[in-house]
């Protein structure tokens, strides 16, 4: 792009300012936060585009260069009369890397929001960029099948001990619902949780675990809203943080192990957990 301006081969482009530091955070920085939250769409409001003219290694130019312009090909933009720079090459070519839809904030769940200031000052606005995180509201429902049988003469540690090797096979979710089956007699109904391709080998680990003599299955729909996991130290022990659209919950199985090797109770490592400064993931 840069070549296609001056008419020359990429080759010979000699790029000024990409080797800034202040360039290169930005780049990685974007990227690596995009990962790491999951970002999957990005939208942003029309790009307000300042006035006049900006000095770079090429001289005085009009505001904004033509690079950028070049880079905002296709951006829905907004004339103000900002002076200078309001969309910095850098930003035009993030905002097009990440696939940006200039549209409306969609519908969705906000999770949480970030303001970066610049260093310019204008005397009519402050110069903040705001980015909010938000979470789908219609998430897609994701087909799954339930597996369910009745057991009636199985102890609670087995069923226990059913329910952990179900899970570390790879099913979604596993439960138990007390019943009362025929002649009154108290049972329990396991209910395992996993995607198609999982049913057969969860059916067999059931039935040979339990010595039921039969199971039920029918297809579900699970709507499942976006979560990621961050991850926390206590007094040197990590525990992992499950972030989802309404709340942020400790791993249990971490905070067990922290709260026995320090010997606090484990209400206390959880809430410390909660306060503690996330790790990068």
């Amino acid at each position: 792009m840069e070549g296609a301006l001056h008419g020359q081969h990429p080759d010979e482009v000699h790029l000024h300012e990409i080797g800034g530091l202040d360039t290169v955070v930005d780049t990685v920085g974007v990227a690596a936060a995009l990962h790491a939250l999951g970002v999957t769409a990005v939208h942003s409001a029309p790009l307000a585009l300042g006035s006049g003219t900006v000095r770079c290694a090429h001289g005085v130019l009009p505001a904004p260069a033509p690079a950028t312009l070049q880079l905002l090909r296709g951006a829905a933009i907004v004339g103000t009369d900002l002076p200078g720079e309001a969309v910095t090459p850098t930003g035009a070519a993030l905002l097009r890397a990440a696939g940006t839809r200039f549209t409306p904030p969609p519908a969705m769940i906000v999770q949480d929001t970030a303001y970066g200031a610049g260093n310019r000052r204008f005397s009519q606005r402050p110069n903040v960029l705001s980015a909010t995180l938000g979470a789908p509201l219609n998430a897609a429902a994701e087909p799954l099948v339930a597996l369910e049988c009745n057991v009636d003469d199985v102890t609670g540690e087995l069923l226990g001990h059913v329910i952990d090797r179900a899970l570390l096979a790879g099913a979604a979710d596993a439960w138990i619902t007390p019943a009362t089956a025929k002649k009154s007699r108290p049972a329990h109904v396991l209910h395992v949780l996993c995607r198609p391709e999982r049913e057969p080998e969860l059916t067999e680990l059931v039935l040979a675990e339990t010595g039921s003599l039969g199971i039920r299955r029918h297809p579900v729909d699970r709507v499942a809203l976006p979560r990621r996991t961050t991850t926390v130290t206590v007094e040197g022990h990590e525990i992992r943080l499950k972030h989802g659209p309404w709340r942020t919950k400790p791993e249990h199985d971490d905070v067990v192990a922290a709260a026995t090797a320090l010997g606090l109770p484990l209400r206390t490592v959880a809430a410390r957990a909660l306060g503690a400064q996330p790790s990068e993931p």
